[in-house]
């Protein structure tokens, strides 16, 4: 059985990605920045870093390790404060996966898997969905960080003769999501009128127990090897039902006020959010069926269940 080094495992994903490869059997290392952090992590042992980025410490983390599931990443800011987002997510995104490929170098490490993001593919879809056909067109600082990032993986495990694995992922939700999501769930609760009724774009995200049950699946698929994947539930939501969803099961009947989109666009430009509306507003579905084909595999949580392990004793 691999042993698997989990960077970020601390964060949203990368506990409840450890929690399901020990369940697996896997014996699990996870990578933070600092051992302060570790709160009852279901691994093996874990190892501090320092800050991701080309300091970041790897050796000891990589070492007597087979594969690698980097999840560690500055993420996607909607509120974006810093002065230079570009260099940051660079530096992180970039620099901190380059470094830990270098670690790599003379190790046992054998396949290395990506974590991304759809938003390598653009920001938003018009009459089809994104395929991994698709050219790559990133758009914001985030995506194009992520794009070069992958960039990085392929050619560094082709040159150190590594498998690799690329998820390029849309919002992830479950237990404990902050964030967009959580947002969301505050403004149902608050009773306040959403102004969304008439939004008819449709949204692809994934639950977080389907993402690292897809992560997992690489682990064993030989064909999964030097391949890149996209993934989501296999539902889209319109903004409308998923407000209306997350109502039903926290009991709060949402009020939708159906405002013309362009009515929005204009409120939003006087307020200075325009870009945080036309997002809100585009559609962005993905095509899994290639990754369903090839892994022969299916979400495992449909929505609804996924939505009530979200919103179970909702504390945001």
């Amino acid at each position: 059985m691999s042993r698997i080094l989990v960077t970020g495992a601390n964060g949203f994903i990368g506990r409840q990605l450890c929690h399901w490869l020990v369940d697996a059997g896997y014996d699990v290392r996870g990578a933070q920045r600092g051992l302060h952090q570790e709160s009852n992590l279901s691994v093996t042992d874990v190892i501090a870093v320092g800050d991701i980025g080309r300091s970041a410490k790897w050796k000891d983390a990589v070492t007597g390790v087979d594969c690698i599931i980097h999840l560690a990443a500055r993420v996607h800011e909607m509120n974006e404060n810093s002065a230079d987002p570009i260099s940051e997510y660079v530096k992180v995104n970039v620099g901190g996966t380059r470094s830990l490929l270098q670690a790599c170098s003379n190790s046992d490490v054998r396949h290395f898997i990506y974590l991304s993001s759809i938003k390598v593919n653009g920001e938003a879809t018009v009459g089809a969905p994104f395929t991994v056909a698709d050219a790559p067109a990133p758009e914001d600082p985030y995506g194009r960080a992520k794009f070069e990032a992958e960039l990085v993986v392929k050619r560094m495990c082709e040159k150190q003769g590594i498998d690799w694995t690329i998820v390029r992922s849309p919002l992830v939700y479950g237990p404990g999501v902050k964030a967009n999501f959580a947002r969301l769930v505050q403004f149902v609760q608050s009773g306040i009128p959403i102004p969304l009724g008439a939004c008819t774009n449709r949204r692809s995200m994934i639950y977080v127990g389907n993402l690292c049950d897809l992560i997992g699946q690489p682990l064993v698929a030989q064909n999964s090897r030097d391949k890149i994947f996209l993934v989501s539930d296999g539902h889209d939501f319109t903004i409308p039902e998923l407000i209306q969803g997350v109502g039903r099961i926290i009991g709060k009947k949402p009020v939708l006020l159906p405002i013309p989109i362009a009515w929005l666009s204009v409120v939003a430009g006087i307020v200075g959010r325009r870009k945080d509306i036309k997002r809100l507003t585009q559609s962005l579905e993905i095509d899994i069926s290639e990754t369903c084909r090839l892994l022969n595999w299916h979400p495992p949580h449909d929505v609804d269940t996924a939505l009530s392990k979200t919103l179970h004793n909702w504390q945001g």
